[in-house]
């Protein structure tokens, strides 16, 4: 059984190892030392070449998910490809989760406490010790026993939910470096400067140069910059704002602190 449990992961592993390589092919398949200069140049310290090259030759375990938005960004994606790539990491993950945990049979799981056996405790309790419960003798005890924990069990309204502690969900963690998503600019304006303004760029060419504006208004007339930073750390807590590309005003991305 573990060596099947241990094929399957190898499986998903490599798949993942091959849509990485398919996704370099389709871009120009750049070397891996263009692919690390790339990638630090849009902003990512995650992965180097030798470590892009070794992701393609599946090593027995799944690359870090960092390590997977460097590689795409050293193909020269954008902030959207980073977030798909790193949705399908996460399936990976936890296509592994599932092949690790198995599936449990509840109508044989004894730590799942069923009325029934709740109700007949008193029958067995009986039969050991040495009562017979059709002859008269000791029978109202053992009736009284019976209707007693019958009367308890459904006049409490216990259910198998109710015995069972419901499963906490693990927080998420997020490695360092690791890109979020892209801030919500429009939410930014709304927020820090009043409904009825547009978040609009006001410089192609730098990416400094976002406004909220109502109609009308013209670029740097009062105080009208948004405060990414303050949106990212709203909208993905433990995040920092960067622009992976200063001199392109829709770069900018929400990277883990």
């Amino acid at each position: 059984m573990g060596a099947d449990i241990k094929l399957a992961e190898q499986q998903v592993i490599s798949e993942f190892a091959e849509k990485l390589a398919a996704l370099r092919a389709g871009n120009g398949d750049p070397s891996f030392e263009q692919m690390e200069r790339t990638a630090r140049r849009n902003g990512s310290k995650a992965g180097s070449s030798t470590t892009f090259h070794r992701m393609l030759k599946p090593s027995g375990r799944l690359p870090d998910a960092s390590i997977v938005c460097g590689f795409v960004l050293g193909l020269g994606l954008s902030v959207d490809d980073v977030a798909e790539w790193e949705d399908a990491h996460q399936q990976a993950v936890s296509k592994i989760k599932e092949i690790r945990s198995p599936v449990r049979n509840l109508d044989s799981d004894a730590s799942i406490v069923q009325p029934t056996a709740s109700i007949a405790a008193p029958f067995k309790a009986a039969a050991i010790s040495g009562v017979d419960v059709k002859s008269r003798k000791g029978w109202p005890v053992l009736t009284l026993a019976v209707a007693g924990s019958a009367i308890v069990f459904f006049a409490l309204g216990f259910s198998v939910d109710r015995w069972t502690v419901p499963s906490r969900p693990n927080p998420t963690v997020y490695a360092s470096g690791q890109l979020r998503g892209k801030p919500d600019l429009q939410a930014a304006c709304n927020t820090q400067l009043g409904s009825g303004r547009k978040a609009v760029i006001t410089d192609a060419g730098s990416s400094s140069s976002w406004e909220c504006l109502r109609p009308g208004m013209l670029s740097g007339t009062g105080k009208n910059g948004i405060d990414i930073g303050t949106q990212c750390a709203t909208q993905f807590p433990g995040s920092e704002a960067k622009a992976l590309r200063p001199e392109d005003p829709t770069s900018w991305a929400c990277v883990q602190r």
